[in-house]
């Protein structure tokens, strides 16, 4: 009797090493859109946040003093500040949070800035911010209360 050795022929590995790159090939779109949905995820988060925190700190009348967000659409950055305006306030307190570049921000606010009267925490004016890429896109509101929505 003629003894049989064990393994795997080279037709096999052939046959399973193309049905593995065809599950890496269906899985490859569906990584790339999970990918740029959290991207936006992460950036309406960051926006919805500083808008909070800027309309809190205005109510709380944190340092006696009026709070804003800053929408640096060109930098993609969002700019939380205080002041009564972006031009005149105190860089000292810039906290600035960066966006992923892949992303386009856009925002309807007069000058690209929103702030917050102290005490009552109403927005100076309603408006909204756009973020997207070239499949997706999340908006996030604020309404003439400083109600901040998404």
């Amino acid at each position: 009797m003629k003894a049989y050795e064990r393994g795997f022929t080279l037709i096999e590995l052939i046959v399973v090493i193309g049905v593995l790159l065809l599950l890496a090939g269906a899985a490859a779109p569906i990584y790339g859109n999970f990918q740029v949905r959290t991207q936006i995820r992460e950036a309406t988060t960051t926006v919805v946040t500083s808008l909070r925190n800027a309309r809190e700190r205005s109510v709380a009348r944190i340092d006696d003093s009026t709070y804003g967000v800053y929408f640096a659409s060109g930098s993609s950055e969002v700019v939380l500040f205080k002041g009564d305006s972006y031009a005149g306030r105190d860089q000292n307190y810039d906290e600035i949070y960066p966006i992923t570049s892949s992303l386009t921000m856009s925002s309807t606010f007069t000058a690209d800035a929103i702030t917050f009267t102290k005490g009552l925490g109403i927005a100076s004016e309603g408006g909204g911010v756009v973020i997207s890429s070239s499949a997706e896109s999340s908006t996030v509101s604020v309404n003439d209360k400083g109600v901040v929505s998404y």
